[in-house]
């Protein structure tokens, strides 16, 4: 089995957590579920500064 780990789509809020990045954790249990990150929230990438 091959798993490709590219996110795609940005969440929506700031701390929220997506579906999908807590079904690939549940799905690959440990230690691999660690290797799943969560990826920034749509405002986050769009701030003019890092404050």
């Amino acid at each position: 089995m091959l798993l490709i780990d590219i996110s795609i789509g940005l969440r929506e809020q700031k701390k929220i957590e997506r579906v999908c990045d807590k079904q690939a954790r549940r799905i690959l249990g440990q230690p691999r579920g660690l290797s799943v990150f969560t990826v920034p929230s749509r405002f986050a990438i769009y701030c003019n500064t890092y404050k």
